[in-house]
């Protein structure tokens, strides 16, 4: 591989972890550097790690006390990273070498070409989970953050990503901040990997709803005009209370879900003041 570099985070997924390490030292190893972080797992991942992937050359484990967060526990392997491109990925993500070479190739020969993302496929299935490039009823540069190719170029000039998004909504933010530097959301169709175990435990879904409407939120406030950020907040908001309310989870959940969105859309709100951020120009036609 051309000056590639694997960075792999994982929180509490050990048996996963372990073997998305084994598969890709499989394809890879000799070929390009892996970096892992365990963020902050309290799930045995750290003696998993020491005990089956210790002293493995081109092979770097970094362990968090605490769990950082995507964006930061992203950012704290880019920092190290030393190839000129790097592939950043889940621990629940199967790629093979063919798919990551075609990936680096599409990057390559498209100088504005910031971020290259596949086609993500749902293990049990078969169904794709990315291909449809509207989200929230809109047409907007965004890429699955589960695998994607990015330039190391381009994380010097457009940055890491924004450190409030621990959770959710890093991928959209990050590929509106690209578009205002010139870069551009690239997809290879039919380039396929294999996403495994997305289902959550009904108290994990209850805790990442929550954290969900706080991170849209933000990510709205930050983005948008006011008109535009309380529509799709509000929109994003209500369909995170029906969900639990289908559950039949006590009203409790569903009122802390719409306290933390308000949270969330102050504190976007105060970065773009902050920032001086003009409203995302990618979103204007959809109102």
């Amino acid at each position: 591989m051309r000056m590639l570099s694997i960075c792999l985070i994982s929180y509490n997924r050990c048996e996963r972890l372990r073997k998305t390490l084994l598969g890709l030292l499989s394809e890879f190893s000799g070929i390009c550097d892996i970096y892992v972080l365990n963020n902050g797992s309290t799930d045995g991942t750290r003696a998993m790690l020491e005990a089956e992937f210790q002293g493995i050359e081109g092979l770097y484990v970094t362990h968090a006390n605490d769990n950082m967060g995507v964006a930061r526990g992203r950012e704290r392997l880019w920092r190290v990273a030393r190839g000129s491109f790097i592939l950043s990925l889940d621990d629940d993500i199967e790629i093979s070498r063919q798919v990551l070479d075609n990936m680096q190739t599409c990057a390559e020969l498209n100088s504005s070409c910031g971020v290259v993302s596949p086609d993500i496929l749902d293990s049990e299935t078969g169904k794709c989970i990315n291909r449809n490039p509207e989200k929230w009823g809109v047409q907007l540069p965004t890429f699955y953050e589960a695998c994607f190719l990015i330039k190391k170029d381009v994380i010097t000039a457009v940055g890491y990503f924004d450190r409030n998004l621990r959770v959710a909504g890093e991928g959209m933010d990050y590929a509106l901040r690209m578009d205002a530097c010139g870069f551009e959301v690239c997809r290879v169709f039919g380039v396929e990997v294999v996403h495994f175990d997305r289902e959550r435990s009904a108290d994990e879904q209850l805790s990442r709803r929550i954290d969900w409407g706080w991170c849209f939120a933000y990510l709205f406030f930050k983005n948008l005009n006011a008109y535009k950020a309380f529509f799709y907040t509000g929109r994003n908001c209500l369909a995170h209370i029906r969900a639990v309310f289908r559950r039949r989870i006590k009203w409790k959940w569903a009122l802390q879900i719409a306290l933390v969105s308000a949270r969330g859309a102050v504190s976007g709100y105060r970065v773009r003041r902050k920032n001086r951020r003009k409203p995302a120009s990618k979103f204007s036609s959809t109102l």
